[in-house]
């Protein structure tokens, strides 16, 4: 996939331009100083040029050692609103390097992206706020318009047997190897929300070949007929939960393939299970249901929400700023 030729815009010690695919050996020190992330290029070449819905639109900063000190950037991803096809751009990977800070770096990168997507007609932007980033998001015009909290699930609700934990015999659990029996699952669950990212093969299998993560997909089966999944991953000695549908009021299926899930946690001593969502929705009420816990103190791990956000100009942002029209689940998120 070929990015736009690149443009620039000359600073005192830095030059704003767009970003070349050339520059991606160039993003990894900066992945590392802004998120302590250890990346190569083929994760930039996945996330940003591999997209089967199209390219990112992204600008750089650029020192005068030739060093990327700042990147700003949005993927356009396939949503459904009202049953119409439409492409909405997500904010990605919003890096500063710590030495440039308070420059106005990540001001005029962004600018940079919303006037490119003005001339191109397509300007709306969703993003999860960041603890650093939320407060000068708000003051380039964004708006939070609903928060994503954590849901966990700890060995010791496990050991206790309670909510959630039960076995049942007579399922087949066992690995899914075709991608198009969970599609119509998670679209069932989804089909009547007015806004929903879409979930068919092409995007979901790009989605799934991160090359960070080494996900798993688990299925339950009766009669051989996928009564439910679970997508997952292992990070920092947790499962991550990435997606989790079952066909309508099988809540037998649920407590079963939830109940395998916290023998996984228990035989390999995981520190638990961890997933995000945006509350009152199929997702959040599923994990609820099968014991899943939000930490609603002030204090404590996981305290924190993640503000879910957008910037447009957009005529009917009452309509988008309504909370009840969306499902937001780890499945939207360009990095959980």
């Amino acid at each position: 996939m070929i990015l736009l030729k690149a443009r620039f815009v000359s600073m005192s010690n830095y030059t704003i331009e767009k970003l070349n695919p050339n520059q991606f050996q160039l993003l990894i020190p900066l992945m590392q100083n802004c998120f302590g992330m250890d990346v190569d290029v083929d994760y930039f070449k996945w996330k940003y040029c591999d997209n089967p819905v199209g390219e990112i639109i992204a600008w750089v900063a650029r020192n005068e050692q030739n060093e990327i000190v700042g990147f700003e950037g949005s993927i356009p991803e396939k949503y459904y609103i009202n049953n119409e096809p439409e492409i909405l751009y997500q904010s990605v990977d919003s890096m500063t390097h710590s030495g440039y800070r308070k420059k106005g770096i990540f001001k005029k990168l962004s600018f940079a992206c919303y006037d490119e997507m003005k001339q191109n007609n397509n300007f709306f932007i969703l993003g999860f706020g960041g603890v650093d980033s939320t407060l000068p998001l708000i003051k380039f015009g964004w708006k939070t318009i609903f928060d994503i909290y954590y849901y966990f699930r700890i060995p010791v609700q496990a050991r206790l047997k309670i909510s959630g934990y039960s076995k049942t015999p007579g399922w087949d659990i066992r690995r899914v190897e075709n991608l198009n029996e969970i599609i119509p699952v998670n679209e069932f669950n989804y089909k009547n929300y007015p806004i929903r990212k879409s979930f068919d093969e092409t995007i979901l299998k790009w989605k799934l070949s991160n090359p960070r993560y080494q996900f798993e997909i688990t299925g339950i089966y009766k009669d051989s007929v996928l009564l439910g999944y679970f997508i997952y991953y292992l990070l920092n000695n947790k499962i991550m939960l990435y997606d989790a549908a079952f066909c309508e009021n099988n809540y037998r299926a649920e407590k079963a393939l939830f109940s395998w899930l916290d023998s996984l946690m228990l035989k390999n001593k995981y520190q638990g299970i961890l997933s995000i969502s945006q509350k009152n929705i199929y997702y959040s009420n599923l994990l609820v249901r099968n014991g899943f816990l939000r930490n609603v103190l002030p204090f404590g791990p996981l305290k924190d929400s993640i503000p879910y956000m957008l910037i447009t100009n957009y005529n009917n942002l009452e309509f988008y700023s309504d909370s009840h029209n969306w499902a937001v689940i780890p499945y939207c998120h360009d990095s959980f």
